[in-house]
């Protein structure tokens, strides 16, 4: 069955350097990514965001900044998918690995880009996305409304 997606993905720097957590999801097995991915029925995207980085991190997080909204259309093997990426502070807790992400750490561009080399990203422009970073607007919080019914 074809569906589209909602997602979001989240960049959190540690002085920088990006976090990355490795999947062992069937879909994305090995693979390493910024923590994030699908909305549940009636969450927020917001919510989506810290819901998912307190899942596969433990960190609590506070919002830096929207940097954009990047759709794939539907292609062989992927449902169309829209993807809110967004920045993260950490506010509190710990680094924390789960069988589900065996390797949660923080890795510099130059590790990131030798890693592409042995390593596909769950996310796709992963290193393009972490070059331009300081040079994505920062967009106002307030672009995303969240209306309640």
């Amino acid at each position: 069955m074809e569906q589209i997606k909602v997602a979001c993905s989240c960049v959190i720097r540690k002085e920088n350097k990006f976090l990355l957590v490795k999947e062992t999801k069937k879909l994305w097995e090995w693979q390493f990514g910024m923590p994030g991915w699908t909305l549940e029925l009636y969450e927020s995207i917001l919510d989506c965001a810290k819901r998912e980085v307190k899942e596969e991190t433990w960190f609590d997080v506070e919002l830096i900044k929207f940097i954009k909204i990047i759709n794939f259309p539907k292609s062989k093997n992927l449902n169309t998918t829209t993807i809110f990426l967004f920045e993260w502070e950490v506010v509190g807790w710990k680094i924390t690995e789960s069988e589900e992400h065996p390797d949660v750490n923080y890795f510099s561009l130059e590790e990131i880009k030798s890693m592409n080399e042995r390593w596909i990203f769950r996310q796709p422009r992963v290193i393009e996305i972490f070059e331009n970073i300081d040079s994505s607007p920062r967009s106002p919080v307030d672009l995303i409304k969240v209306i309640k019914f």
